[in-house]
């Protein structure tokens, strides 16, 4: 007896299979509502094309094939593109294959990037350079006379050397066979990559070929260098060899030093500050215009003649310089020349200070023994505050300033020896300079004489 829950049974099972049947029909054969989108492309040929086949966009299936019709100029195909998939309007149809028996596919391939609007219904897509298929016939009569061509005899012994060659090499041929058929797939996997490969190569090429005179310069140049460097390897070699104790010693120097190099540089920047000032840098330009034109003067007005030697060994001068005066009249010599009242002094004479930094003592003050000035003056010692040159260093305790330096004034330095390669680069670039730009000017002398 069919019970009530018998049949609800029965229709609950009857409309989950619906559901399922209805949902793998719209997996397998596409959503029934919705429609795709038709775009059709005009090629010169459709040899190997034909409904169903394949529509791509970056190697990924988007549509198919419809229908190929004739047209006066060449095939119109029709596609259909998937609903929901969205093509960019600056996309080119090329013909290519798409699997190893030959069969063959659009592949739609944007030609600016695919940055444009997205295709419409009814548009038409341009072929790709290239995209068109190979005219079969036109193949097939190209092999033939190229196959009438060859001479029957030779194509025979051909044939007969081959067979000879190939005696017992099965193997090998399988294996040549299988490899090709290897690459023949992984070349059809990176077929999208290498095509872009040669979309770009283009304007590679032609910065490569705008640079070319440069290139050639820069090849050239280090063509020379090459040949210097290998002219005068002995004397590099050498210099390598000595450059080690030439730098240990200029290390040692300078730690010798360091007390008057920090010295000289703290004077120097003085002398520089003080320079720089603007009235002093004024006073100077000032100084050096009114020079050049009162000794200009004088200089047009010297005349240049014979003069006696100065010593023994020297001989006579030809080109001596002289200036000659003549008072038209006579010098007044009243009232006579007065005295100042008082005299003036002299100021005091104050003697170089020594040089003391963080580094060690350097030279001492400047003395002179024996020296007596002419006339009553002062000397002003320089004190040790004077003598002290701050640089920010660790200073370094030394006994105080003597009139001689003595060796114990200068200390160990607490840093790292200087490299020993400085010397010998320095001296490689000395050795390379002259032979470089003589093989530079000779070539340039070629390049204008034969231009």
């Amino acid at each position: 007896m069919i019970t009530r829950r018998i049949i609800i049974n029965l229709f609950a099972f009857f409309a989950v299979a619906a559901v399922l049947i209805v949902y793998g029909l719209i997996n397998l054969l596409g959503d029934p509502f919705q429609s795709t989108m038709p775009v059709t492309a005009l090629l010169p040929n459709a040899y190997g094309i034909y409904s169903n086949f394949s529509v791509t966009f970056n190697g990924v299936q988007v549509g198919s094939v419809r229908s190929v019709s004739l047209t006066r100029s060449g095939a119109r195909v029709d596609m259909a593109i998937n609903p929901g998939v969205k093509i960019p309007g600056d996309v080119a149809a090329e013909i290519e294959i798409a699997n190893t028996l030959g069969e063959q596919q659009i592949d739609l391939i944007p030609q600016h990037g695919g940055t444009a609007a997205p295709l419409v219904a009814g548009a038409q897509i341009p072929v790709a350079p290239g995209g068109a298929p190979a005219d079969i016939g036109q193949v097939i009569a190209t092999a033939t006379q190229f196959l009438k061509a060859i001479p029957v005899d030779d194509l025979n012994n051909l044939l007969h050397q081959t067979a000879v060659a190939l005696n017992g090499r099965g193997a090998d041929v399988h294996t040549i066979i299988t490899s090709g058929t290897q690459f023949a797939q992984e070349f059809l996997a990176f077929q999208q990559a290498f095509k872009s490969l040669l979309a770009s190569a283009p304007p590679v090429l032609d910065s490569v070929t705008a640079a070319a005179p440069q290139l050639t310069s820069a090849l050239s140049n280090t063509a020379a260098i090459l040949n210097v460097l290998t002219v005068q390897q002995t004397n590099y070699l050498n210099l390598l060899s000595s450059g080690a104790s030439a730098s240990q010693l200029l290390n040692q120097l300078v730690v010798a030093e360091r007390p008057n190099l920090a010295c000289l540089v703290h004077d120097l920047g003085a002398t520089t500050t003080n320079l720089s000032q603007p009235a002093n840098l004024n006073n100077l330009a000032t100084d050096l215009a009114t020079n050049r034109q009162f000794f200009g003067a004088i200089e047009g007005l010297t005349p240049t003649g014979p003069a006696r030697q100065l010593t023994a060994s020297e001989p006579a001068r030809t080109n001596q310089v002289w200036l000659r005066t003549r008072l038209i009249l006579p010098p007044v010599l009243s009232p006579a020349a007065v005295t100042y009242s008082p005299p003036n002094t002299l100021p005091p004479i104050i003697p170089a200070a020594g040089c003391s930094t963080e580094f060690g003592n350097g030279v001492a003050a400047a003395s002179q023994p024996g020296f007596v000035p002419a006339a009553p003056v002062a000397i002003d010692t320089a004190s040790a505050a004077d003598a002290q040159v701050h640089g920010g260093g660790t200073p370094i305790v030394d006994p105080p300033l003597a009139t001689t330096p003595t060796a114990t004034d200068h200390k160990q330095s607490p840093y790292p020896p200087a490299p020993a390669t400085v010397l010998p680069l320095m001296g490689a670039a000395v050795l390379l300079r002259g032979p470089v730009k003589r093989r530079l000017r000779n070539r340039r002398h070629r390049q204008e004489t034969t231009g």
